[in-house]
């Protein structure tokens, strides 16, 4: 169960589904909310592949933790989710809106603790990837507040859902290889014929 929890962070599902996210904007005429989202995702997934290639190559990381970088699976599930829950959720009802955005953050913690299970990141890494996807959201947010009332369309929730189905159809199960093009990133700049790996034991 918790290798099928784990995967609903996997870059290969909350990378398409960032940009069917963009797309839908797009194709209701939210043009501004639409950059806003792909500045704001693309920025915090630049910063968590910034953090693993800069410990990878040349090991640097916050003293007295053990880190090897922002937990993209934490960032990008807490953005991607998050987000869209507030999309599918505007300008219903006070209490159906924050019912469906508590839901989703239940969502998101569970993925960032099946990692803690699969023993694949610490804590400290978790906590900051989790941490960069709600900043992310907020400035997301802060966009779609302003936005005023979006094109109906923008509301179907079956739609989305269906686009979001076949995304994960479409991994067919399988990640996406961005730890080893990172780890040959960090090889290449580093110019070492290996990369670092972490000290202490998860």
């Amino acid at each position: 169960m918790w290798n099928i929890v784990t995967f609903l962070g996997d870059s290969s599902i909350t990378v398409p589904a960032a940009l069917l996210i963009a797309l839908w904007l797009c194709s209701n005429r939210c043009w501004s909310l639409a950059l806003r989202w792909v500045i704001c995702f693309g920025t915090a997934i630049l910063f968590v592949s910034l953090s693993k290639i800069i410990f990878m190559g040349w090991q640097i990381a916050p003293a007295l933790l053990n880190f090897t970088g922002v937990s993209g699976h934490a960032a990008s599930a807490t953005s991607v989710y998050l987000s869209l829950s507030l999309l599918v959720s505007h300008g219903a009802p006070r209490r159906r809106r924050l019912l469906v955005v508590g839901a989703t953050s239940c969502l998101v913690l569970l993925i960032a603790a099946s990692r803690l299970v699969v023993k694949v990141h610490s804590p400290s890494e978790l906590v900051f990837g989790v941490a960069l996807g709600i900043v992310t959201t907020l400035l997301f947010a802060r966009g779609l507040a302003t936005a005023g009332k979006l094109p109906r369309p923008l509301a179907g929730r079956p739609w989305m859902a269906l686009l979001l189905a076949l995304v994960m159809l479409a991994a067919n199960g399988k990640p996406a290889p961005t730890q080893d093009l990172l780890m040959r990133i960090a090889m290449s700049l580093s110019g070492r014929s290996s990369v670092y790996g972490r000290l202490q034991p998860l």
